[in-house]
């Protein structure tokens, strides 16, 4: 996990937000080894995924599903509610089919480097870029 290189950009995307006083979140139904090295690394507010069982210091071979393909609009919800902030105030960056429905539901949606035609055309703003610094103009517009 320590091995995965950051997307170009993303610690400037971040730090710029934090100077603005936005909360930033990370949403993954990936594991939690990665959500929580991002975390501590880059100063992110909060971050949920997926955790590996661990029992008597050995992995079990199972998995807490905290964060599914098809649930992330309603987990979402949670992350709101911790924060006091409305969905009318949010903003989401993604790049797959998992997202389009929380494009649907937050005020900005950016679609960056979409897989498909399908989250593109869910989204409110496309982003075909290298660098994450490309959807800051977006965000703080708003």
């Amino acid at each position: 996990m320590n091995e995965i290189r950051y997307v170009d950009g993303a610690q400037r995307v971040i730090k710029t937000l934090k100077k603005h006083n936005e909360k930033v979140a990370l949403l993954s139904a990936g594991l939690s080894l990665l959500g929580e090295r991002i975390e501590r690394e880059l100063n992110v507010d909060y971050s949920l995924s997926n955790e590996l069982i661990v029992r008597n210091h050995f992995l079990t071979g199972e998995v807490r599903v905290n964060v599914s393909l098809n649930n992330k609009d309603k987990v979402l919800n949670r992350i709101l509610h911790k924060f006091s902030v409305k969905l009318n105030k949010c903003c989401a960056v993604g790049d797959d089919e998992s997202l389009i429905p929380i494009f649907r539901k937050v005020a900005l949606g950016i679609a960056f480097n979409p897989c498909s035609e399908e989250v593109e055309k869910n989204a409110d703003v496309v982003v075909k870029s290298k660098d994450l610094r490309d959807v800051l103009p977006h965000i703080l517009e708003k």
